[in-house]
């Protein structure tokens, strides 16, 4: 899956790119690559629709190169962290 712009909720990208796979309830997206505020954030995202539990979200994510000044068009409080965003990561699960 590819796509050259848009916008995910209220934050503009510039492109974004992954492969997709469902199977037995599971959406999953692998090498997935968004860029994002001059920036990229790349890794895996896992979302889980067995039936009769809630949905359940794993995000395995890395973020390099961001600048926080780009970022405060969609997060006004971000004016308030002025730098580089040099290397992020996150590993979250849950419903």
């Amino acid at each position: 899956m590819t796509s050259s712009g848009g916008t995910l909720w209220k934050f503009p990208f510039s492109g974004v790119r992954a492969k997709f796979y469902y199977g037995e309830g599971n959406l999953r997206f692998r090498e997935a690559e968004l860029d994002i505020f001059e920036g990229r954030v790349a890794g895996a995202l896992d979302l889980d629709f067995t039936p009769g539990a809630a949905p359940k979200i794993t995000a395995r994510l890395n973020a390099n190169s961001i600048d926080t000044k780009t970022m405060e068009a969609a997060l006004p409080w971000m004016k308030s962290f002025p730098g580089l965003i040099e290397a992020a990561s996150c590993d979250i699960t849950g419903p």
